[in-house]
């Protein structure tokens, strides 16, 4: 299952294969990450999803979670994810 990461507008336009993210992963609350993106692929849009939002997939990524964003910007994260799936979006 691929993780949802909400990013900014500069972050999705920017973001590319082998790159990097900041953005956040809301779950009940929200989990600030920086991830190291693997390989882009053809996003498929699902019903579910908000069709005035867009999405990119990225296969192959290393996700760092941590909980507040100056953490993040520090480096200071709290737990790691390598070789997840993640779909971007703004």
């Amino acid at each position: 299952m691929a993780l949802r990461i909400k990013v900014e507008r500069e972050e999705f336009d920017a973001a590319a294969t082998d790159g990097y993210v900041y953005g956040e992963l809301r779950l009940q609350g929200i989990i600030y990450v920086y991830v190291e993106l693997g390989t882009e692929r053809e996003f498929i849009s699902q019903p579910s999803d908000n069709p005035n939002t867009e999405y990119r997939i990225f296969t192959n990524c290393n996700i760092f979670f941590a909980e507040t964003e100056k953490q993040v910007d520090e480096g200071d994260f709290a737990a790691e994810q390598r070789g997840e799936t993640v779909i971007i979006y703004c």
